[in-house]
C-alpha cells in the first residue's frame, strides 16, 4: 500500500498468498521460444506466474533503490501501440508518434527542480542514470576534449564505464570518511596536470548514500584551468532539495549536467531516466537528416511511453507531493537507523540510505540478506550493506527487517 496518496497505489490481483521465496524466477519456468508458435495459454499463464512473484518480492525490496509504491494498469491501452519518441525532445519528427509533447512538460518541471534556466537547459530521456552520465560525460568531453575524468572508489561504475566508451583518462580521488569526494585530494591531483578537469560529483553515493560537496569540488579544481562537472543525482538528486543541512548539487551550485533516475524516484515501471545540461554545452553536431528532426541524444529511438508514465506521476504529486514523500522517506530511515543503532551495529544514515556492518562471523546474515534483497561490500574485515527506504518500504517493514537482524545477533551472541 502506498504511503503516500498522491501516487496511484496498487490494485492487483495475485494468486500467491506465501512469504517471498527470495528464489530467482528461474529459467526453467519460462519456456522456450520455437520455430512455431507456442500455445497462448501457457505464455498468459507463465507471464502471470511471474507478476505474482514480483509482487510477492515486492514488500521485501529493501536495499535496492526502486520506488515500488505505483500502479499504472490503468495506461495498460499504451502497450497496444509503439509511442515511439525520435530524436530531440523539442524537434518535431517524421514519424510524429511519440511523447515528445509529454516529455517537454516533464523537463520544463525538472529544469525548475534542479534550478536551471529553461531556455538554456537541454535535456531529454534516457533508459536510466547510466545513459545520463554517459551523455553528462559525452558533453563534458565535448567542452574539454583533453581533460582527465575525477572519480572515487564511491563513483557508480556506470561512469567508469562511460569513460572507457568514450576513451577518457579516469582518475581516481581518495574520499573522506562518508565516502565523498576529498576536495583537498582533488586539489592536489588537478594541481599536477593542467589543462582543466571534469570532476564527477555523486549526490547520494552508492552504498552509504552521502552527497560531494559541489562548490568545494569546483573550486579545488580550478588550478587545473577550466572544469566541468557533472552530478550523478539518480536518486540522491531528488532528495537532497528536501533534506536540512546538505548542499544541493544542481545548476544553481554549479553543475554543467546532470544525472536523474525516475524508476528510482518517483518510480516507474519502465527503467527511465533524466539527463541535463547547459545547452551551450552540448555538442553543435546533431544528427537526424533521416528521421527529420535534430537528434543530441544517445538513442535515437526513445520510449515515448515511459514519457506519457512519468508525466503523469509527476502531475500527480507535483513538487509539494515530491516533498511529502520524501520528508516520509526521510522519517522512516531516522526511525530505521535509531533501531540499528540500538543493536549496536553502528548504523550510519545519510539521506534514506541507512548502512551498517554485518559481523562476518555471524551465521545467519546469507539468509537475511537474501529475504530483504539487500546488498554487501567488503570493507576492512567488515560486510557493508545498507536499507534504503523508498515509499514502498513503510514504518511496519523497516520495523520486521531490524527485528531479524536482531534475531540473528540474539542467535550469535550480540553484535562482536
Amino acid at each position: 500500500m502506498s504511503s503516500n496518496p498522491a501516487l496511484p497505489e496498487k490494485n492487483v490481483t495475485t494468486n500467491d498468498t506465501t512469504a517471498p521465496t527470495t528464489a530467482a524466477f528461474e529459467t526453467g519456468r519460462v519456456g522456450r521460444i520455437g520455430i512455431g508458435p507456442a500455445d497462448r495459454s501457457e505464455t498468459d499463464a507463465t507471464i502471470g506466474a511471474f507478476t505474482d512473484w514480483l509482487l510477492a518480492e515486492e514488500p521485501h525490496i529493501a536495499g535496492f533503490p526502486g520506488n515500488l509504491s505505483f500502479d499504472y494498469s490503468r495506461y495498460g491501452a499504451l502497450l497496444a501501440t509503439l509511442c515511439n519518441s525520435v530524436g530531440d525532445p523539442g524537434s518535431p519528427d517524421a514519424s510524429g508518434v511519440g511523447g515528445k509533447t509529454f516529455e517537454r512538460r516533464i523537463l520544463e518541471f525538472l529544469t525548475d527542480f534542479t534550478r536551471g534556466d529553461r531556455d538554456h537547459t537541454y535535456g531529454y530521456l534516457t533508459s536510466g542514470a547510466s545513459e545520463a552520465n554517459l551523455f553528462g560525460l559525452l558533453t563534458a568531453r565535448t567542452t574539454l576534449p583533453r581533460a582527465p575524468v575525477y572519480v572515487t572508489a564511491a563513483t557508480h561504475y556506470s561512469v567508469t564505464k562511460a569513460a572507457r566508451i568514450l576513451r577518457m583518462d579516469v582518475v581516481q580521488v581518495p574520499m573522506l570518511a562518508d565516502d565523498t569526494m576529498d576536495p583537498g585530494a582533488l586539489a592536489y591531483r588537478t594541481a599536477a596536470r593542467r589543462g582543466g578537469a571534469i570532476v564527477v560529483a555523486t549526490t547520494g553515493t552508492t552504498m552509504l548514500g552521502s552527497t560531494d560537496d559541489l562548490p568545494a569540488l569546483r573550486q579545488a579544481a580550478a588550478a587545473s584551468g577550466p572544469v566541468y562537472v557533472h552530478v550523478d543525482g539518480a536518486l540522491g538528486g531528488w532528495i537532497t532539495p528536501f533534506e536540512a543541512g546538505v548542499s544541493v548539487s544542481d545548476f544553481s551550485a554549479g553543475a554543467d549536467s546532470i544525472a536523474l533516475s525516475a524508476h528510482k524516484w518517483p518510480g516507474h515501471p519502465l527503467p527511465t531516466g533524466i539527463a541535463l545540461a547547459r545547452r551551450h554545452l552540448v555538442s553543435a553536431v546533431a544528427a537526424g537528416e533521416y528521421i527529420g528532426a535534430t537528434d543530441h541524444t544517445m538513442a535515437c529511438s526513445r520510449s515515448g511511453t515511459a514519457a506519457v508514465i512519468l508525466w503523469a506521476a509527476l502531475r500527480g504529486l507535483g513538487y509539494h507531493g515530491l516533498r511529502r514523500m520524501t520528508e516520509n522517506a526521510l522519517a522512516v530511515a531516522e526511525h530505521l537507523h535509531t533501531r540499528l543503532t540500538a543493536l549496536g551495529l553502528g548504523a550510519q544514515r545519510h539521506g534514506i540510505t541507512v548502512s551498517f556492518a554485518l559481523p562476518p562471523s555471524h551465521a545467519g546474515w546469507d539468509a537475511l540478506r537474501a529475504r530483504w534483497h539487500l546488498p554487501a561490500q567488503h570493507r576492512g574485515g567488515v560486510l557493508l550493506t545498507h536499507v534504503i527506504t523508498v515509499p514502498h518500504l513503510g514504518y511496519g517493514q523497516v520495523d520486521e527487517l531490524a527485528d531479524d537482524v536482531a534475531a540473528v545477533l540474539a542467535r550469535n551472541g550480540g553484535a562482536r
